[in-house]
């Protein structure tokens, strides 16, 4: 994982993680939690918010699929595969083995850094 040569404070990212879960609340679909102004801001940051979703994923905080788009985005991984329904039209995604294949997925990328840190 590379380096960001500044990290988001603690308190930035829980307000930004607040308005965007406040934001993407009522939408399903990754297009309009793209266009939210938090999901952007998110985004911005870069890898530097990484560690502070991953740790809310372990400890079951904040998760959800609306959280893996943003790390789907920053990174451009996916550590795990949705599973086809409707005959391969959609895409079905289990939201806690998702979250899980993202902490597997962290601690195999930064074996060395703690999520929390």
């Amino acid at each position: 994982m590379e380096e960001t040569e500044s990290l988001m404070d603690r308190s930035e990212f829980e307000q930004l993680a607040t308005a965007y879960e406040r934001e993407t609340r009522m939408h399903s679909l990754p297009g309009p939690m793209r266009r939210t102004p938090s999901f952007q801001r998110l985004v911005a940051a870069g890898e530097a918010v990484v560690p502070s979703i991953i740790e809310s994923f372990e400890k079951r905080e904040r998760w959800g699929m609306n959280w893996v788009l943003i790390l789907m985005t920053i990174t451009g991984e996916s550590p795990i595969q949705p599973k086809p329904v409707a005959g391969g039209l959609l895409a079905s995604w289990n939201v806690e083995e998702t979250c899980d294949a993202w902490v597997e997925w962290w601690r195999a990328k930064a074996p060395d850094v703690k999520a929390d840190d």
